[in-house]
């Protein structure tokens, strides 16, 4: 080793830990004793090989010096001493099989080192992190199973913490503590004693954790109109869909104290909750939702016509890959904020904003959705009368049929848009009887193969559409079947000689031109 080029070295080593330990384990290293230095204990003067000062790559080791470092780590670092050891690996979680941490022994030797051997011994020492003792529930679906048979005949019409004292004496009662993660026993029972006959929840902790998976964990909770989520902590979070899905009689929901930071799924989490009788709506204030791990927000809110006003002033959906569905249904909005949204990893937007007749205003800085391939009736039948298009990034989209479908807008400008990819156009204006006017400036439609019913109104709808603004005609080269109508029900819009286009062959796509003497069409050219 002396005689090498660069006179250095090194060791590997392995580290091998299997724990159980929920809160993982820490690693330490460190010389056996407050020498940290390589000793040759033959030698009359004593010579050493000491550790390193300062961290230092192998090639700028000083001579006659040593050191470590993990394997996946640039420098090394001095040898900790007995009395100061040094932690190289912590974990936070059980290992679920075996931890493997590798490392390196560094060292730099000269040619003045006295010949011999140099010794001295390393501790590695491994620790089980603490545990705080707790109380976990069951997987949410458990806990719906349970809250099911504990209000058989749906007789109770609240949800709240008691005492366990009080309530392990009811019949029946069941744990639903969490078997692996809870240290103490969680239950849930019948409690007819109140005034408003409820379902208790307890344990002997001071608080209860939500499972990391809390999906459905209160659908249907059916005839409970006021729950108390205070004393559940929602911190451990993963998934939380289909939460609340169907829990129409839950006035009001409140979700304020909920610790959401770590939740990746919200599909389905307030969807499905409807207005029992007329006017028998509430608003959902959501502010304090941390979203910034969620990925999937899918049909969040579908079906629920309950809500007037849904607060999602403060959402991060930077990580949002899935918002189809979000608003599907939720026909008492009438105004949806989207102003805190960031689409950038967007790549489903079907149905959206589907069927959503008092809809009226759509607040959003911009769609910035270039990486979103399925618009699909995302607007169908929403009642807006304005839409701010200047930022939608459609460079990705696949599939717009439909996707304007019954809105209210009167002027519709898409001369942004980029439908390159576009295969499916199909229904995509289809019942817009306040439509008077449509740019479709830069539509390249030379990969669409779907064009049926593209602009088709109902026969006795009204009809309001007379200019269709382009650049060029469109290509149909990819449409199998140029015999199918794209018109179908339009009686304003006219060609140059005041009829409608009429193609004897009976091609009627090919309509979707400029009209020009001896090629009658529909559009009017920009």
């Amino acid at each position: 080793m002396i005689n090498s080029a660069n006179k250095t070295t090194e060791f590997p080593l392995r580290l091998t830990v299997n724990t159980n330990n929920r809160t993982g384990y820490t690693a330490t290293i460190s010389s056996e004793s407050n020498n940290t230095a390589l000793v040759n204990n033959t030698s009359a003067m004593l010579a050493k090989i000491d550790s390193i000062s300062t961290p230092s790559s192998l090639a700028n080791l000083p001579n006659n010096t040593w050191g470590y470092r993990l394997a996946s780590a640039p420098n090394y670092n001095p040898i900790p001493a007995l009395a100061a050891p040094a932690s190289f690996r912590q974990t936070t979680e059980a290992t679920n099989g075996v931890s493997i941490t590798d490392l390196n022994i560094g060292m730099k030797l000269a040619s003045n080192l006295e010949n011999g051997s140099y010794t001295n011994r390393l501790i590695f020492s491994v620790v089980t992190n603490p545990i705080d003792r707790r109380a976990v529930f069951k997987p949410g679906p458990e806990i719906n199973q349970a809250i099911a048979r504990v209000n058989s005949g749906s007789r109770a019409n609240a949800f709240r913490r008691c005492t366990v004292t009080e309530g392990i004496k009811q019949q029946p009662h069941y744990n639903v503590a969490d078997p692996v993660e809870s240290d103490f026993g969680v239950y849930i029972w019948p409690d007819w004693s109140w005034g408003d006959k409820g379902i208790c929840y307890g344990s002997d902790a001071a608080k209860i954790y939500a499972n990391p998976d809390s999906s459905y964990m209160f659908s249907s909770f059916s005839g409970i109109y006021s729950a108390d989520f205070s004393n559940i902590d929602t911190s451990e979070v993963i998934s939380m869909k289909g939460m609340f899905k169907d829990a129409s009689y839950l006035n009001p929901i409140d979700v304020s104290r909920f610790d959401t930071h770590k939740v990746q799924d919200m599909s389905e989490m307030f969807s499905g909750i409807r207005a029992l009788m007329r006017r028998d709506t509430i608003t959902l204030n959501l502010s304090n939702f941390n979203t910034a791990n969620v990925v999937n927000m899918k049909g969040m809110f579908k079906d629920s016509s309950r809500f007037t006003d849904i607060n999602i002033s403060s959402f991060n959906t930077s990580k949002v890959t899935d918002m189809s569905e979000m608003f599907y249904g939720a026909t008492s909005l009438p105004t949806i904020n989207l102003s805190s949204f960031d689409f950038q990893n967007v790549t489903d937007m079907n149905s959206m904003f589907f069927q959503l007749p008092n809809l009226q205003t759509v607040i959003a800085s911009r769609f910035n959705t270039g990486k979103v391939t399925n618009f699909k009736n995302m607007f169908w039948n929403a009642a807006i009368t304005s839409l701010n298009t200047a930022g939608f990034e459609t460079q990705s989209a696949v599939n717009m049929s439909g996707m304007f479908y019954g809105t209210r807008i009167p002027n519709l400008d898409l001369s942004s848009f980029n439908t390159q990819n576009v295969t499916d156009m199909s229904t995509m204006f289809a019942g817009t009887e306040y439509l008077t006017t449509l740019y479709l400036t830069n539509f390249d439609t030379r990969n669409v193969t779907k064009f049926n019913e593209m602009f088709y109104l109902g026969r006795y709808t009204r009809d309001s559409l007379t200019r269709i603004y382009v650049k060029n005609d469109f290509n149909l080269s990819s449409a199998p079947n140029l015999r199918l109508e794209a018109f179908g029900g339009r009686r304003l819009i006219k060609t140059s000689n005041g009829s409608s286009c009429y193609i004897p062959t009976g091609e009627q796509l090919k309509c979707l031109r400029i009209d020009r003497p001896g090629a009658p069409g529909y559009f009017t050219q920009i």
